[in-house]
């Protein structure tokens, strides 16, 4: 999609949104006109533009152009700044497919492309199969790739996506063209991203509080820690991540933390020798986890989820 369908859509979007508001026509079309001016200016599509550069460019406007065309000019320029800064996160970008034929959607977050739901791929982007392993002794041995359904339960697939051993994942195929596992960079970003601008459940900048953001607003176990996955699920998914408690497969071959506790992706960390990382979410903790552990058979053995980032 080219930057000027994006613009054009990104506008549509925001006509809605104030239309919803019941702002006067003429209002809502003065609106438009200093971000369809600035959206121009700016090269990248809409869903990509960076907060700071809308709180600049929008304080440079405020006495020139805000305040003279509304008299309510701190309430607009509040309005504006939130609408403006905020629709990028959660906006969907587009869709992308893997070699299976299967189609997700996808979310965008900060700079960030993301799909929205875990991936579900049962060979590499070549057509190479990825073995599907149900037996529990055999998994708790694997040494090579694998990859199998919770439970061993197809009727999973849809909802949580697959879960694949770190051997799947270290490959390097995984992901279609133009896409990758994320790096545990790409993670850090994300949270930091969500930390600095206001995603944490109690709208604090300055620690990561964020797993409402990502978590979806249905399945998770209810919790009474205040700000926790678990808590008030109406406030979650905020991003539009939608992250489900998916489980995960033990190094032992059996399954754990479904029944809306938690949820476990891989990360790519191919280039440490030592180390490899998972990130979580769980029921009862209000801030999303990333955590590194010894790369050793028996935790390269777990199954874990995958989400899937585009390049950059």
């Amino acid at each position: 999609m080219s930057s000027e369908e994006w613009r054009e859509i990104w506008l549509q979007k925001m006509r809605q949104v104030l239309s919803a508001k019941k702002f006067k026509a003429s209002t809502m079309e003065g609106f438009i006109d200093i971000v369809d001016r600035y959206l121009v200016s700016y090269t990248c599509h809409p869903g990509m533009i960076p907060q700071e550069k809308a709180f600049e460019f929008l304080a440079k406007n405020k006495k020139s152009e805000m305040q003279e065309r509304f008299s309510r000019g701190s309430v607009i320029f509040s309005f504006i700044i939130a609408v403006f800064c905020n629709a990028q996160s959660g906006s969907k970008a587009e869709t992308v497919s893997d070699i299976d034929g299967n189609i997700y959607k996808t979310i965008i977050i900060g700079n960030q492309i993301w799909t929205g739901e875990n991936y579900k791929a049962t060979r590499y982007r070549d057509g190479t199969p990825i073995p599907l392993v149900t037996e529990s002794k055999k998994w708790s041995l694997l040494k090579t790739p694998a990859y199998c359904w919770y439970k061993n339960d197809t009727i999973n697939k849809e909802k949580y996506g697959a879960l694949y051993n770190w051997y799947a994942v270290n490959k390097g195929q995984l992901a279609p063209a133009g896409w990758h596992v994320p790096l545990k960079s790409d993670w850090d970003a994300l949270v930091n991203f969500l930390v600095r601008n206001g995603y944490n459940w109690d709208g604090t900048t300055n620690q990561n509080k964020v797993g409402k953001a990502l978590a979806a607003t249905t399945e998770w176990w209810k919790s009474r820690n205040k700000g926790a996955v678990g808590n008030d699920l109406s406030k979650n998914n905020s991003t539009g991540f939608s992250a489900l408690p998916s489980g995960f497969r033990v190094i032992f071959g059996h399954f754990d933390d479904n029944g809306n506790i938690g949820g476990y992706w891989w990360t790519d960390t191919r280039d440490n020798d030592s180390l490899i990382h998972s990130c979580a979410l769980t029921n009862d903790k209000s801030f999303f986890d990333r955590q590194p552990i010894k790369k050793n058979p028996e935790n390269m053995s777990y199954g874990l989820s995958v989400r899937i980032l585009k390049d950059r």
